[in-house]
C-alpha cells in the first residue's frame, strides 16, 4: 500500500499481486524428497543430535542444489545488476546457499529469520544454551544442571558441525 515492491524467492508460491513478484524455486521439493514421500517430522524426535545434524546437512545440501537448478533462481540471476534492493529477508534454516546473490544487488541489508530455533546457526555468543534449551532437546526452561550442561554441549556441537561440515559443503 505504500508503494514497496516485494520479490519473493520461494519453493512455495502464491498468485502474484500488485507489488508482489513470486519467483518459484520449483526444484527444491523434488530435490529434497527425491520422489519419495514427504518427511515424517515426528520421527525426528527419536533421533539423537548427531543423527539430526547429519539429516539437516543432507536436506540443506539437497535444498541448495534444488535452488540453483530452479527457474525462479535463474530469473533472479537475469535481473539487472542495478535492480534496487533495499532489504533482503532470508530464511537461514538451510544455510547460506543463496546469500551470495546479494552481492549482485549491492549487498543490501539483510534480516535472517527461521521458522525453527537452530542455535548452531546463530553462533556461540547470541544464545545462552544453559538458559534456553536447544530446539532438539525436550527440556523445559527450568533445566537442572545436567540438562543445562547437555544443552550447552549440544549447542557447541551444532555450532562446530555447522561451521566445519555444513557450511563448507554448501560452499562447494
Amino acid at each position: 500500500e505504500r508503494g514497496h515492491n516485494l520479490t519473493i524467492l520461494s519453493p512455495d508460491v502464491e498468485d502474484s499481486k500488485v507489488n508482489f513478484t513470486f519467483l518459484h524455486l520449483d526444484e527444491v521439493y523434488p530435490a529434497i524428497y527425491n520422489g519419495s514421500e514427504e518427511m515424517n517430522f515426528f520421527e525426528f524426535t527419536e533421533m539423537g543430535p548427531l543423527e539430526l545434524f547429519m539429516l539437516y546437512a543432507d536436506v540443506g545440501d539437497k535444498a541448495c542444489r534444488g535452488v540453483l537448478k530452479s527457474k525462479g533462481y535463474q530469473q533472479l540471476l537475469e535481473y539487472p545488476n542495478n535492480f534496487k534492493v533495499d532489504l533482503a529477508i532470508y530464511d537461514f534454516t538451510m544455510g547460506p546457499c543463496v546469500i551470495g546473490i546479494l552481492s549482485k544487488f549491492g549487498l543490501p541489508k539483510m534480516i535472517g529469520v527461521s521458522p525453527y530455533f537452530s542455535m548452531g546457526m546463530l553462533g556461540p555468543n547470541i544464545i545462552y544454551p544453559s538458559i534456553m534449551p536447544g530446539h532438539d532437546l525436550l527440556y523445559k526452561f527450568d533445566m537442572n544442571f545436567v540438562e543445562r550442561l547437555t544443552s550447552a554441549l549440544v549447542h557447541l556441537s551444532e555450532y562446530a558441525f555447522t561451521n566445519l561440515y555444513m557450511t563448507p559443503m554448501v560452499d562447494r
